[in-house]
């Protein structure tokens, strides 16, 4: 991280040229004057293209790798498959290109990752007047689950990977047949997100809310229980009711 010293002088560029060029890399020479000695001095830098590596799961959870001769080992290793981003590319597409030309694996993770963006430049560009959420057995709010949850995240939307206990109410609720039915990862607005609404209103209704009501409530503001917030959020307001708030010492 750059920072200002004022006792240390930068040392003076004399002369900078290329120095070879390896297509993925150049190594350029620059020649620099010491503020101290006055001498000149060699300096060799590599200039590295953008890179791309992909980790791609198959649907048994099982990781795609590639195998690849490499020169400066004189061995065939074993790597994550990869290569440059070309110019005017982004990231989320050269993924899917170097996982197909590499493995001919066709990968849908870019998706969900440019989903993302576009969803935050939405947000962006249209601010949110109302959010309506629900508060989970876990304390979640929307998928911002407590091992994910972050209060000062600087992401409008993200990918999470969804606790247990989380896809556990899924089934629960009926909306799936059996935990290997529930998605593991998911899309979600992150808790600053979320809290960024001119008006939040958040409903707990039910005996199974009362633990997370009782956290919400009575529990410090922590991201064990995420929903535990919006006690910090003067726009939020939280609607209950007797079974949900059965755990509460003043109930």
């Amino acid at each position: 991280m750059p920072i200002d010293n004022p006792d240390i002088q930068p040392w003076p560029l004399k002369d900078s040229e290329i120095a070879a060029d390896f297509k993925i890399f150049k190594v350029r020479s620059d020649q620099r004057t010491s503020p101290r000695t006055g001498d000149d001095h060699s300096f060799f830098v590599i200039e590295s293209v953008d890179w791309c590596n992909v980790v791609a799961l198959t649907a048994n959870d099982e990781l795609v790798m590639v195998e690849q001769y490499r020169q400066g080992t004189n061995l065939i290793e074993l790597e994550l498959p990869g290569g440059m981003i070309d110019p005017g590319e982004t990231p989320a597409e050269t993924a899917p290109r170097e996982l197909r030309e590499e493995t001919g694996y066709a990968g849908d993770a870019p998706e969900p990752i440019a989903e993302c963006e576009r969803y935050e430049a939405l947000l962006k560009s249209q601010p949110i007047d109302l959010c309506c959420m629900g508060v989970g057995e876990n304390g979640h709010i929307a998928f911002n689950d407590p091992p994910v949850a972050n209060f000062e995240d600087e992401r409008l939307v993200k990918i999470v990977e969804l606790d247990v206990a989380c896809r556990m109410q899924q089934v629960n609720e009926g909306h799936f047949p059996d935990l290997e039915a529930v998605p593991k990862y998911a899309l979600t607005l992150t808790v600053p997100a979320l809290c960024s609404a001119k008006k939040v209103i958040c409903v707990a209704p039910e005996t199974r809310k009362s633990k997370p009501v009782k956290a919400l409530i009575e529990g410090l503001v922590s991201t064990d229980c995420p929903a535990s917030f919006l006690r910090t959020q003067p726009q939020a307001t939280l609607y209950v009711d007797t079974d949900s708030t059965s755990l509460l010492e003043n109930h």
